[in-house]
């Protein structure tokens, strides 16, 4: 029974220090979609937004116009397929653009918004539960 604690405390003890480390104690989600946030700029080609956000979208919308105001619109989310967004880029299927939604966290939360030819357009925040208990941060 000694010996199982005394193994138990030692395997703990070592997944511990392999994170502190070997920096995977420091690594901040918030902090890494900040500079996301920050890199991204106007004109910038989707393919290099998802290299600045170190991987692709969760979720991404086509924009289509409303057919009763006519107004653009971002569509229901869709599953991020690279291959699929690059063919419809490509074969001009998508005429009014596209939003990639990046979540880092509760406080740094975004989305990007693309022309037909997928470089960025804009860029805005998106609501999240922080925003719901007025806990993110300015």
């Amino acid at each position: 029974m000694r010996a199982a604690l005394g193994l138990l405390a030692l395997v703990i003890g070592g997944i511990f220090a392999y994170f502190h480390f070997f920096g995977f104690g420091a690594f901040d989600l918030t902090k890494q979609g900040e500079e996301a946030k920050a890199a991204i700029k106007p004109g910038m080609p989707w393919t290099t937004v998802m290299d600045v956000c170190k991987g692709p979208p969760q979720e991404y919308q086509i924009i289509t116009p409303d057919p009763k105001t006519k107004m653009l619109r971002a569509g229901p989310s869709i599953s991020f397929d690279e291959k699929q967004l690059a063919s419809d880029i490509q074969n001009k299927a998508v005429p009014d653009g596209f939003v990639f939604i990046y979540k880092f966290t509760e406080q740094i939360a975004f989305a990007v918004i693309f022309s037909e030819n997928g470089n960025v357009v804009n860029m805005h925040d998106v609501r999240t539960m922080a925003d719901l208990l007025q806990t993110r941060n300015p």
